[in-house]
């Protein structure tokens, strides 16, 4: 018997269907993000199997192949593939179920609905989230996270539900991933140029690895800044008919490498200067919120070409001396 599952992926919950092999509607759900929300998902699915559990393949389209959620899905025995939205809609009105697609990761039968799947630890650390002094107190922590957030009056108060939502249970990471993400950081600041890319703002060094591995390390691959950012596909493409000029976003692009610039850019954002006064500039020009992010990203990458082309470290004002109300921002 197959079971299939279709998962919509808002950003605090999930809208899943299940159909079998006809595509005849068996149940839906809007589903919470969590360790509540996979537990109701794999209730569903056991209220579908019944005793054909142990047999069944549960099938599961989703937009993403990876994170917490996915990796919880993958544990629980759950063949997933990753369906981009416009290729899910051409499939939806073919009416058929989406072949040919590689799975996000090894899957198969799925166990009995109440013993896989679930998160077994509070932990779903970020990548690059660093080492940071310890506060007195949980309370402290969350009080201070707002303080810094602009955030005003009670902030004991407000840290509260912030606190509540923490001590929930979470879903984890795979243990092989913590273990590779401790492993990253244990020989990334090996390689030549890991204090040059760490040295950026937004990288450190999970993050960094990855931009490094999908650039790679040959000091001559790319002639130029201009040649290093089209291949990161942060650089616009321009087309122009008579006297008609279109500026577009790059679509084909390497996705592990864009995500890590976008990822680099956002946190830049917060922490350099002059990043943020480019991005402010990018947003006074009526640019939404990814299409600036993207320039920033782009930039950045022009600023860690230049870094690893010369041999030196990032500096603030030396980086954005091109745009001076950056750095005096």
């Amino acid at each position: 018997m197959r079971l299939f599952v279709g998962d919509d992926w808002a950003e605090a919950h999930h809208d899943v269907e299940l159909m079998d092999a006809s595509g005849r509607r068996l149940a839906k759900a809007r589903l919470p993000e969590g360790v509540a929300g996979m537990t109701r998902l794999h209730a569903m699915v056991g209220e579908q199997l019944g005793e054909e559990a142990e047999e069944a393949e549960v099938i599961i389209g989703i937009e993403t192949d990876r994170g917490p959620w996915v990796a919880a899905l993958v544990a629980a025995g759950y063949t997933v593939y990753a369906v981009n939205p416009l290729q899910a809609a051409r499939y939806r009105e073919r009416l058929s179920v989406p072949h040919g697609l590689p799975p996000a990761a090894a899957g198969g039968r799925r166990q009995p609905a109440s013993r896989g799947g679930q998160g077994r630890g509070p932990d779903a650390q970020d990548a690059d989230l660093g080492t940071y002094p310890p506060y007195p107190t949980a309370a402290a922590l969350a009080a201070s996270a707002l303080k810094r957030a602009g955030r005003r009056g009670d902030l004991a108060a407000k840290a509260a539900p912030i606190q509540a939502a923490l001590r929930t249970e979470q879903l984890s990471r795979p243990e092989v991933v913590t273990a590779l993400h401790k492993e990253v950081e244990a020989h990334f600041g090996r390689h030549p140029a890991a204090e040059i890319i760490c040295s950026q703002p937004g990288l450190g060094a999970v993050l960094g690895a990855r931009v490094l591995a999908e650039f790679g390390d040959d000091p001559d691959r790319y002639t130029s800044a201009k040649a290093r950012k089209n291949h990161a596909g942060t650089s616009p493409i321009t087309r122009a008919s008579g006297k008609k000029k279109v500026i577009a976003a790059r679509f084909v692009h390497n996705d592990r490498l864009i995500d890590a610039l976008i990822t680099q850019a956002a946190a830049a954002i917060r922490f350099s200067p002059g990043a943020r006064a480019y991005y402010d500039r990018q947003r006074a020009r009526d640019a939404d919120y990814n299409t600036a992010l993207r320039q920033v990203a782009n930039r950045l990458v022009g600023i860690l070409h230049g870094c690893l082309k010369t041999g030196t470290l990032y500096d603030e004002a030396t980086a954005w001396s091109s745009h001076p109300e950056s750095v005096a921002a």
